[in-house]
């Protein structure tokens, strides 16, 4: 891949960004802080080389066609199929206190995780409401991706929504 001042750019060089899949060689960048940080942080330009990934395990590379007020436009050169890992490995954890479950789904995430389930047990001290347990979801998930861009990581995590034990040991069967 070469960067538009002509030197060559490896994979493992290139600001790595979260897209929807590809339509027909076409990549959207429609994250409002993905968005925020190609365009104020990174400063990339139209035609600056970029890697992205769709979360499914899809790698793509490619060059910035549009940047817009609310989208990034991305033409893929070039994309590396799903590598599927022969383990899949589920964690379900207590929820802890405070903000420490946003550390435990980063971490988790990075080491490769497959599926995250948040538990309300016994002596859990956290009590949420549904309107907390669906905000506190969408953030963890929010999170997963941040560290899967960081972490270099292909697929993102499936975070269930938080629920007790009875409930979670079916999930294991899958």
């Amino acid at each position: 891949m070469i960067n538009r001042i002509g030197a060559k750019v490896w994979k493992s060089d290139m600001n790595r960004f979260y897209v929807d899949p590809p339509d027909g060689g076409t990549a959207f960048i429609r994250d409002a802080e993905q968005l925020h940080h190609l365009k104020n942080v990174l400063r990339l330009k139209v035609n600056d080389a970029v890697a992205a990934f769709d979360g499914e395990g899809n790698e793509y590379t490619g060059n910035i066609t549009a940047i817009e007020k609310n989208q990034a436009v991305i033409k893929v050169a070039s994309s590396r199929p799903a590598r599927r890992s022969r383990f899949k490995v589920a964690i379900a954890c207590a929820v802890p206190k405070g903000e420490r479950m946003d550390d435990v789904i980063d971490q988790l995430t990075q080491l490769g995780v497959e599926r995250i389930i948040p538990l309300m047990t016994e002596r859990v001290v956290v009590r949420l409401d549904d309107a907390k347990k669906e905000a506190r979801l969408k953030r963890w998930q929010k999170i997963a991706k941040s560290a899967a861009v960081q972490s270099r990581r292909n697929t993102l995590p499936v975070i269930e929504p938080v629920t007790g034990f009875s409930d979670a040991v079916p999930l294991f069967r899958d």
